[in-house]
């Protein structure tokens, strides 16, 4: 190994982008640090000057390989990209609450269904977004998330633009990298014609069974005058 060109142990497509920043750090007299990828292998590289009465007479390159940590990174960022489009694509309204009940992230289909602008929303309490008393419940509800409850759902009556809708609302823990509870994720579906179509099946269902006991009602008062009227 002494006394070969660093070269000879450097793969040939890497070669280029090894040279470039060793005349880097020739000129700038400056450590660099730099990561390549060669045949589906990442190696991170650092380069030190060897400055002697100020000019760089050797470099020292230190390399190791990183794929493991690599890989690793690659799957957690797969995995995030995917929980970030679901997040995002979702027909529900979503958001991220911090345990100071603040919202840190909202999907479209919140601010849609409250008809809000994002700017108004992160950073503001859930409390003045939802109305005082379903607010009030959804603090009771996530404190029991806080508390270590995984999941929770409730319907409230939620104020939009002056009209009363219907939520369901479901939220469950949020967690950070460590594993600790900081907060919550709920998810708002508006059942608002599901709920008024229930009423309408109901009110349908209550007028039927009326009509079919009057009918019962005129036909068994019928019968009775008939059976009467043979027995005299």
């Amino acid at each position: 190994i002494l006394g070969k060109n660093v070269y000879d142990f450097i793969p040939e497509t890497l070669i280029a982008s090894v040279n470039s920043k060793a005349n880097e750090v020739i000129k700038k007299k400056k450590i660099i640090r730099f990561e390549d990828e060669f045949d589906n292998k990442w190696y991170d590289h650092s380069i030190y000057p060897i400055v002697v009465d100020k000019n760089v007479t050797k470099i020292v390159i230190f390399s190791r390989n990183i794929t493991p940590r690599k890989l690793a990174e690659i799957e957690k960022s797969e995995a995030n990209r995917i929980l970030d489009q679901i997040f995002h694509s979702s027909p529900s309204g979503m958001c991220i609450i911090d345990n100071g009940f603040r919202i840190s992230r909202v999907n479209d289909s919140f601010l849609k269904f409250f008809n809000l602008q994002k700017k108004s929303v992160v950073g503001n309490k859930i409390t003045n977004i939802i109305g005082e008393g379903t607010s009030e419940k959804h603090k009771n509800k996530m404190k029991t998330i806080l508390q270590g409850s995984v999941f929770v759902e409730y319907e409230s009556k939620i104020n939009v633009d002056d009209n009363e809708s219907d939520f369901h609302i479901t939220t469950v823990p949020f967690y950070s990298k460590d594993g600790e509870i900081i907060g919550c994720i709920s998810n708002f579906q508006n059942v608002t014609e599901e709920r008024n179509l229930q009423k309408i099946i109901i009110q349908i269902i209550q007028d039927e069974r009326h009509r079919i006991g009057q009918e019962l009602h005129d036909g068994l008062g019928q019968n009775l005058t008939a059976i009467a009227f043979l027995i005299e």
